[in-house]
């Protein structure tokens, strides 16, 4: 796990900055530019129309990032706590999307899962669940099984094929990361 505002680099094998690092799974980066004007690299400021997001910093350019399910980024103390406790300007705070994240839309990168068979006859794009880990699932391009996470807690729910709080997903694998 790396620090709140990094990302894990799968070349350097390190954390980082999320404008430095490789991470072809992760949530999508489109810069913001207008949100860190005059502001320096690393320093976290609250987005002007989630309560739950945030940017980090890099260049006078805003990289959104999302706080974990049920937290608000807090204008004080520049952490993600109960919304309760979450000093938030947005005019009317938007309550949590009922599926907090979606699986990323960006082309899959580096090896498929060898020996996996479970994207055979499957179209390119399609998402398929660990049959192993209800946290894992699998980005199928040219039959390949791409391996994929869903972070913060949340599993893969096939029904919707996005990452979703445990509590709305039925998963069946025999291994769950969260009951390690």
């Amino acid at each position: 796990m790396c620090p709140d505002g990094t990302w894990f680099d799968q070349e350097t094998q390190s954390c980082g900055n999320p404008i430095d690092v490789f991470c072809p799974n992760g949530p999508p980066t489109t810069p913001t530019p207008s949100v860190c004007v005059d502001i320096e690299d690393g320093e976290y400021v609250p987005s002007p129309q989630r309560c739950e997001a945030y940017y980090v910093c890099s260049g006078n350019i805003g990289y959104i990032l999302y706080c974990p399910p049920g937290l608000w980024f807090d204008q004080a103390t520049r952490e993600c706590i109960s919304p309760a406790d979450a000093i938030c300007n947005v005019p009317t705070p938007p309550t949590p999307p009922p599926t907090p994240t979606i699986p990323p839309t960006v082309p899959p990168t580096g090896p498929p899962e060898e020996g996996n068979q479970q994207c055979s006859g499957l179209p390119n794009g399609t998402y398929v669940p660990s049959l192993d880990d209800c946290s894992r699932f699998y980005i199928c391009f040219n039959e390949g099984a791409y391996p994929s996470n869903c972070l913060g807690g949340l599993v893969f729910n096939p029904d919707t094929m996005l990452c979703d709080l445990p509590e709305n997903v039925e998963c069946n694998a025999p291994f769950r990361k969260d009951a390690v």
